[in-house]
């Protein structure tokens, strides 16, 4: 389980660095038993949501949990 975990966080990693948006968040991923977790933090609620939508496109990813990122403060 752990080898396909890896292999579920590593595949995840590669469909991020596709996004020029989601190379930049440099999200953390942890995967276990198949559950995605992302931490991290965004400007925008909407780069969350395409990172989540991101890994549950992968197959073999059962859910991913977006409870860890943050939603940091604009500066404008």
């Amino acid at each position: 389980q752990a080898t396909r975990d890896s292999r579920l966080t590593e595949f995840i990693k590669q469909r991020f660095s596709k996004s020029q948006t989601l190379r930049e968040t440099n999200f953390e991923i942890v995967t276990i038993r198949g559950v995605v977790s992302l931490s991290g933090q965004t400007r925008f609620q909407v780069i969350a949501l395409e990172a989540a939508q991101a890994a549950r496109e992968i197959p073999g990813v059962i859910a991913v949990n977006t409870h860890h990122i943050r939603l940091e403060a604009g500066n404008d």
